[in-house]
């Protein structure tokens, strides 16, 4: 069984044990868990400061990633891609085990577990900064953006086996484009998937979407801000 999960804002510690109390609750294992973005494992103030966070949450007192980082392992294995508040410079751009049973799983790319497929992508959208083909600066904003060249190697990677993970939400409302992902939309139509996760909306949701489902999830700790797959359920 794999544990999907909304946005934690750096809530580390809260959610393992969270994730304990769940599969004594529903007497199941849990092998693994993939987080959605706004994950933000945020070691010291040096990491704060390369992160676009809200004034109110510049306090390292809100995050306990440091914990695990001191020793070196998160208790379960866990992937997870990158939102618009994660500290790019300690995460870079590429595949990177940061711990011991914590990956992150870089900006775009395809990966297998549990046998089952999932394809990736990392960041939020930007019309301003999609055709910007270069992150340069991992202090810059335009590193919380992806770009055309990341969407380009998405569209190479989906197939109907695969589920999609991305941070930014899709259109909500196809007559209302100020919100939403919009190079993707046209992608999603030519390739169907088994089932697209999002996080960053905050709240849950579960439409039908193209033969699949598209699911947005809270945010942690909120209800519906864990989902349970496994190889043999429907999503």
């Amino acid at each position: 069984m794999i544990a999907i999960v909304g946005d934690i804002h750096g809530r580390f510690k809260e959610l393992y044990e969270e994730i304990d109390r769940l599969e004594t609750k529903v007497n199941l294992e849990i092998d693994a868990l993939i987080l959605l973005g706004d994950v933000m494992p945020i070691r010291d103030e040096n990491d704060l400061n390369n992160s676009y966070i809200n004034e109110r949450y510049r306090d390292l007192k809100f995050y306990s990633y440091n914990e695990f980082y001191k020793k070196g392992f998160v208790p379960r294995p866990t992937y997870f891609i990158g939102g618009n508040h994660e500290p790019y410079c300690y995460l870079g751009e590429e595949r990177k085990e940061l711990l011991e049973n914590l990956v992150y799983l870089g900006r775009v790319g395809r990966f297998e577990l549990n046998n089952l497929s999932f394809v990736f992508l990392s960041g939020i959208y930007s019309p301003k900064h999609y055709n910007n083909l270069e992150r340069k600066d991992c202090k810059s904003r335009e590193i919380i953006y992806f770009n055309k060249n990341d969407v380009q190697e998405l569209e190479k990677l989906l197939d109907n086996q695969s589920i999609l993970l991305i941070h930014e939400h899709l259109h909500l409302n196809p007559k209302d484009r100020s919100r939403g992902i919009s190079p993707l939309d046209e992608i999603l139509k030519k390739h169907r998937v088994k089932a697209i996760f999002a996080g960053h909306l905050h709240i849950y949701r579960k439409y039908p979407y193209n033969g699949g489902a598209l699911i947005y999830l809270a945010k942690f700790p909120l209800e519906n801000s864990i989902y349970l797959i496994n190889e043999e359920q429907n999503i």
